[in-house]
């Protein structure tokens, strides 16, 4: 008795050989397979019939490539990860699937079909149309083979949405550039000392400000190299502030003279806190380092010397630190800094910050895309790392403000 077209040798209907409930399942068991490469499913071939339902009922992005044309079939999990760029994808040959894409990954597929050799790409980039219009999407995919009576006649693939991760290794490299401009900007070092093994670790800023390879200070030096530096009289003070920093958790903050390596010294800030382990031990003592030579000698002049960068009530509401910090950042954020207005507003929450710019220095203040102000917001972040206190800014136009308190 000859056996109905809809029934394999095996017996079963081509229903039957196909297993699942998933909208993929239906669509491989409805689609008219005798028009392609593949022939009808009741043709298939055991090894053909395993792979496929292996992959249709994976909870990863799995499909297979079939044959030396390398016919593609998948799951649902593919489909929504490359989305509207697998429409009409069902019976297409590798080729046909990638498209312009293809010439960079050919030579991949071969080896695996040729060889038997398994393959696994990171983070590669594609363009496909999924959500929006077009999106840079980058897979991690491994490509094995598919054997059947000790030859290769397949490729089974895994794809994983890499994705959020390279953007946010992107958005943090980008934000670390901003802060290192932010942070050379207002002339602000960063350090980090190993409090067991006495190894500082610094940046460029801070290394430039000791007269220390910036090279072997990113990489780690000895303390010992930075306190060779200080002035005799202000060796212990700083060795006093650091040592309460660590026994009570609290910030410090300490001028020191610094020697600038041909006998002249320089005022250097030294801010810092402590960090503990989760057994409560000190291990790291980490913050930042400026330059205030100028602020110490504008100090010790007459008040009336000073100018009219900011009243003098504003200054007096913020700590040493933030003094530093605004005073050498301002002059980089306007053209006309004599016309800054400085509003000190603190709360329970933390201290707000107001900065009241000339009209004409509004754009130039807030940066190109906020990009200013957010680097600018970047420099306090790290300052807020360094005790329990925060600080928020805004920037906002003088005639703007002006007007509202008429």
């Amino acid at each position: 008795m000859k056996k109905s077209e809809n029934v394999s040798a095996s017996g079963l209907s081509a229903c039957a050989r196909i297993v699942g409930a998933s909208e993929m399942a239906g669509r491989v068991r409805n689609y008219i397979w005798r028009d392609t490469l593949l022939g009808p499913i009741e043709g298939w071939p055991h090894a053909l019939v395993s792979s496929v339902n292996l992959a249709l009922n994976s909870s990863v992005a799995a499909a297979l490539y079939w044959g030396p044309e390398l016919i593609f079939i998948c799951n649902d999990a593919s489909v929504r990860m490359m989305g509207d760029y697998l429409n009409d994808f069902l019976g297409l040959s590798a080729e046909k699937l990638w498209m312009e894409h293809w010439p960079n990954v050919e030579q991949q597929f071969r080896a695996v079909l040729t060889n038997g050799e398994s393959f696994t790409g990171e983070g590669v980039p594609f363009t496909f149309k999924r959500a929006n219009p077009s999106d840079e999407i980058h897979f991690t995919y491994s490509l094995s083979p598919i054997y059947d009576e000790g030859s290769v006649v397949g490729i089974y693939r895994t794809l994983d949405d890499m994705t959020g991760q390279v953007v946010a290794m992107r958005n943090l490299a980008e934000a670390n550039e901003r802060l290192r401009m932010a942070l050379t900007a207002g002339c602000l070092g960063v350090w980090d000392w190993h409090i067991h093994t006495g190894i500082v670790y610094a940046d460029e800023t801070t290394a430039k400000l000791y007269s220390i390879d910036p090279n072997e200070a990113g990489t780690g030096v000895s303390n010992k190299l930075f306190e060779r530096m200080l002035h005799l009289d202000d060796i212990a003070p700083l060795s006093d502030a650091i040592i309460g920093c660590i026994t009570t958790g609290k910030e410090y903050s300490v001028d020191v003279r610094v020697n600038r390596g041909d006998g002249s010294y320089r005022w250097v800030r030294s801010m810092g806190r402590c960090v503990y382990d989760k057994n409560g031990h000190a291990y790291r003592v980490t913050g930042l380092k400026s330059d205030v030579t100028d602020l110490r000698r504008s100090e010790s002049k007459p008040q009336a010397a000073q100018g009219t960068l900011l009243p003098i009530e504003a200054w007096e509401k913020l700590p040493l630190h933030m003094q530093s910090l605004l005073r050498g950042t301002l002059p980089f954020l306007v053209d006309s800094p004599d016309q800054i207005r400085l509003v000190v507003v603190p709360d329970v929450n933390g201290t707000q910050i107001s900065l009241r710019v000339a009209a004409t220095d509004l754009g130039k203040a807030i940066g190109k895309q906020g990009r200013t102000i957010r680097a600018f917001r970047t420099i306090l972040q790290a300052v807020n790392g360094i005790g329990e206190h925060r600080y928020s800014i805004d920037i906002e136009s003088r005639a703007a403000s002006d007007s509202n308190q008429a």
